[in-house]
């Protein structure tokens, strides 16, 4: 039983890894946030400092790499930043602490560029007319070096770094060109993932039998047993004994069986995605599940990691955002129509107030307090809307924002909040009326009280949510899937008759008066 160091151990991989090594290895996690693994020990540190990965390494028998940016579309000063220092780092560190073996997160996307030709263009949209998948000429660990992107790049640099490594200093050096992970563990939110798909239980297998076996430097490809796999396995099977157990395959049959709503032909754009508890993040989850294509936007670098915390194997595009920037907001719908073409729909899942602003006596309230919530809450859909509307196609599309019963009735502790609200829903209302003619429909879901980041910030919200369970006609709760799958409907064309509406999805609170 040897001691692991592990860098990214609280990332979707990191935890599939952390569950699987540590029945037999002690696992040292080096990251930025606690792990959510029991068994398993995180140092907090930065795997960029070369200290905190020379220190954290000490004693250890192997360092699996998995710390790094991982956006596709990531910034070339964001990817030198956090994918090569890091890298070095961590191969100097093994050198320094006599550490024989390094397992690197490589990519994919180191050979992305070969999916612009044929077949494999074809394949990763769906297209399989006159396609046979047994004879698919088979991308291996001997085809040059195609990355797609910076990010493709730092991990083509990777490799090369463990090569010198391990001929210069004979450190084992292995290559896991990762395909796509989810954290919902199917392959449903693209048509491409029925050919890229990577397992839980594959990956785990994959790392642990590349820690178990003596090796030198390899590149192994990281891929369930697909039917329309195009990346080889067999070299993996024939040096570790690798046999993934998955066939994505078998979830489009599932998934024709179980999803009614299909939206593998739409695209759109998520505004607000702050983490695992956003409304916008349940929303996010049920259109990929029903094969929408999505781009989210995050306003600084911490908002970034958390998402990219959420999206970890996914290659959805992240595009940097201030909604009170027009610039900016009109940067956003530029990149996503270069990337994907038309926009399909949009969720507006942004509000904000000054915490100060949202207890207290409301006259107490600041002339900058009011114009600050109004502008980020309220205002930015106006801005969101105009913007957009220059890359809705002629069938147009769906604009849904995120409103409360607030707009109308007064919560003690939501304040300036429930002004925003209110001026929320009339925009609403004008927005449908302006681009009407042009098919593109707007809609607010009025949501009861749901546990997120923003609900922390309210005085008095779990009182609020006691009472809208005693109070409301189905005596509990509403959930955050109730308010996704309210969104599902109105992206779809099932609601093409709607338009200008607020949907309150509130266990019917609403209708009750005392």
């Amino acid at each position: 039983m040897g001691k692991i160091f592990i860098t990214g151990g609280s990332g979707l991989i990191g935890s599939i890894v952390n569950k699987k090594l540590s029945k037999n290895h002690e696992i040292i996690n080096l990251d930025l946030y606690e792990s959510n693994i029991n068994s398993t020990k995180t140092i907090i540190g930065d795997m960029n400092n070369f200290e905190d990965v020379l220190s954290g390494s000490k004693d250890c028998s192997a360092i699996i790499h998995l710390g790094a940016v991982i956006e596709v579309n990531t910034s070339w000063e964001l990817v030198l930043k956090n994918n090569f220092e890091s890298t070095r780092n961590v191969y100097e560190s093994a050198r320094l602490n006599n550490i024989d073996k390094v397992i690197f997160a490589s990519s994919n996307h180191a050979v992305g560029l070969f999916e612009n030709d044929s077949p494999y263009k074809d394949i990763v949209k769906g297209n399989y007319d006159g396609l046979d998948p047994q004879n698919i000429p088979i991308i291996d660990h001997n085809v040059p070096i195609r990355p797609d992107s910076y990010y493709g790049i730092s991990k083509a640099y990777g490799e090369s770094l463990g090569r010198y490594y391990y001929e210069k200093f004979n450190i084992q050096s292995i290559n896991l060109r990762i395909g796509t992970v989810q954290k919902i563990d199917t392959p449903k939110n693209s048509v491409r993932h029925f050919a890229t798909w990577l397992a839980h239980d594959d990956i785990a297998q994959l790392v642990e039998k590349s820690i178990d076996n003596k090796l030198g430097f390899e590149i192994f490809y990281g891929v369930s047993n697909n039917k329309w796999r195009f990346w080889d396995i067999k070299n993996a099977y024939n040096k570790i004994g690798y046999e993934p157990t998955e066939n994505a395959e078998n979830y489009r049959k599932k998934e024709k069986m179980s999803v009614n709503i299909d939206l593998s032909n739409k695209k759109g754009i998520v505004f607000g995605l702050a983490n695992q508890r956003s409304i916008a993040w349940s929303i996010s989850e049920k259109l990929m599940d029903a094969g929408a294509t999505l781009a989210f936007t995050y306003l600084d670098e911490r908002l970034l990691k958390s998402i990219n915390g959420l999206l970890e194997g996914n290659d959805s595009l992240l595009l940097k955002c201030d909604a009170n920037n027009e610039s900016e907001v009109k940067e956003v719908m530029k990149k996503f129509h270069e990337t994907h073409g038309d926009i399909d729909f949009i969720i507006h899942s942004i509000a904000f107030a000054n915490r100060e602003d949202l207890g207290g006596d409301f006259s107490n309230l600041s002339k900058q307090g009011f114009n600050l919530a109004m502008e980020t809450s309220s205002y930015s859909l106006v801005t969101i809307a105009r913007e957009a509307s220059k890359y809705f196609s002629e069938s147009g599309g769906s604009v849904i924002s995120m409103t409360f019963d607030a707009s109308t009735r007064v919560y003690p502790g939501y304040n300036v909040m429930g002004t925003a609200k209110a001026a929320l829903e009339n925009i609403n209302r004008q927005l449908s009326a302006e681009f009407g003619p042009r098919q593109i429909r707007f809609n607010s879901i009025s949501a009861g009280p749901l546990p997120s980041l923003s609900a922390r910030s309210i005085p008095g919200f779990v009182q609020m949510r006691k009472a809208h369970e005693e109070r409301s006609p189905i005596k509990r709760p509403i959930t955050h899937e109730e308010v996704a799958n309210t969104a599902l409907f109105l992206i779809s064309d099932l609601s093409s008759g709607i338009t200008g509406s607020v949907i309150p999805v509130d266990g019917g609170y609403g209708i009750i008066a005392l």
